[in-house]
């Protein structure tokens, strides 16, 4: 009797998990994970938190082995000025002598930093100690460096040889002496994860909300689903139910409103201001102007020569196949030619749409290819009796050849980094059978 006790007993110990584990606190099984990473199976176990923290949407995890690129003088200084700076015998940073302080990080003299590292680090809120030179080098967005290995193989550790920031490393020991020229090993490093309900693998991480997401991957594809899609894409807030805003502040860098459902939400974008009393419906976007307009057959005007006239900068991508053009600045274009088919002797004709001219040229090379193998000219089409040039109302040949499937995204006052995903959504996601050109008013 007492042997089937013990073998129930601890059977049913064994279907319930470790008992050890249950009556320890968190501190000590952290401990005890600590100790069973360094005895030797540190890979494995980061291994498989990466997939479980990936599964369950833990933001961020600990994994071994990355690299970032290090360009001597690639970097910006806080602290004594060094724009003049200069190498020395040991390969080190001399400091000039102006020792004036300086609050605002500065490149160096032969420094080719990206716009969006330097606008990055002069608006950080983050505030390094004062009375030392610091130096500030670009690393990935989304790694938080822990150990990285220096030229010489010692190991730097952040919180003692560099702090971690957010696309960036701080430290006061000289670049050029502690990093290796090229590829610098981070040993290990926090990597940012996306969250397993995006709407793609690649959707940004750090969104506000992404229940619009999932409604336009799964449910439906109608304008009115992508445009909150893309407003939660790009960073900004969409009511996920009906609410009220009862009460709104304004802080350095961002306005706080406190929503009866919602809570507290930091704004930190621009956006038209919710006044306080007001009643938000589900679905509401909190942003700048976001609006889609299409084009309907009883209207007289199309919305394209609307959109023109009122001085949007259209982009042409998606319906040229050449990038990076733009529609005229008002809804008439020029069409003429300054080449005639030597064969046929009917002149290439050429549409002046704004852009660079290497991407001009392209497009009438593109052209003329079409024209030399279709045997069908454009100039047959809009000078049947002739001529050299004329003007042509773009915002009407673009309406009649795509009619209704025709839809302008139109919007206004956006960061850049919001500006990008929005085109890179657009471009990836639009709705099927859609033809979406995007304007900038």
């Amino acid at each position: 009797m007492k042997r089937a006790d013990y073998q129930l007993r601890h059977g049913m110990l064994g279907k319930v998990g470790s008992v050890w584990s249950r009556q320890v606190d968190e501190a000590t099984r952290q401990q005890a994970r600590a100790v069973t990473e360094v005895a030797g199976c540190a890979g494995i176990l980061r291994g498989l938190d990466t997939l479980a923290h990936y599964a369950t949407g833990a933001g961020r995890t600990l994994v071994d082995d990355l690299h970032f690129r290090f360009v001597d003088g690639n970097f910006a200084v806080l602290g004594r000025n060094m724009s003049d700076y200069t190498h020395v015998g040991d390969g080190g940073a001399a400091h000039p002598a102006v020792p004036a302080m300086v609050a605002v990080p500065t490149p160096t003299s032969i420094a080719k930093l990206e716009p969006e590292f330097l606008s990055a680090i002069v608006g950080a809120e983050d505030v390094l100690p004062a009375g030392s030179d610091w130096y500030l080098i670009p690393t990935p967005i989304g790694v938080t460096p822990v150990v990285i290995e220096s030229k010489s193989g010692d190991m730097l550790v952040s919180g003692v040889d560099f702090t971690a920031h957010t696309g960036y490393i701080a430290t006061r020991l000289s670049p050029t002496t502690v990093f290796p020229a090229g590829l610098v090993r981070i040993v290990a490093a926090y990597v940012d994860l996306p969250q397993p309900n995006s709407f793609v693998l690649s959707a940004p991480v750090g969104r506000r909300c992404s229940k619009y997401l999932m409604e336009y991957a799964r449910k439906t594809q109608s304008l009115r689903a992508f445009r909150r899609a893309a407003a939660e894409y790009c960073g900004m807030y969409v009511f996920p139910e009906h609410d009220i805003v009862l009460g709104m502040r304004v802080i350095p860098g961002a306005t706080v409103y406190t929503t009866a459902a919602a809570g507290a939400l930091r704004i930190d974008y621009p956006h038209m201001p919710l006044p306080v009393g007001h009643v938000v419906s589900a679905g509401t976007v909190v942003g700048p102007r976001l609006e889609l307009l299409t084009e309907s057959a009883s209207s007289p005007v199309s919305v394209f020569s609307r959109a023109l006239d009122a001085g949007a900068v259209v982009s042409l991508d998606g319906m040229l196949p050449v990038k990076g053009l733009l529609a005229p600045n008002s809804s008439s274009v020029l069409l003429d030619y300054v080449e005639i088919d030597p064969i046929s002797g009917r002149p290439h004709a050429r549409l002046h749409v704004e852009g660079p001219q290497p991407a001009l040229d392209a497009l009438w090379s593109k052209q003329k290819r079409h024209e030399l193998a279709t045997g069908e000219f454009l100039y047959d089409q809009f000078f049947p009796d002739g001529g050299s040039q004329r003007l042509l109302n773009f915002g009407d040949i673009v309406a009649s050849y795509y009619g209704t499937q025709l839809t302008l995204l139109l919007y206004a006052d956006l960061r850049s980094d919001m500006e990008a995903l929005l085109l890179r959504f657009v471009s990836e996601h639009k709705p099927a059978g859609c033809v979406m050109l995007t304007a900038r008013a």
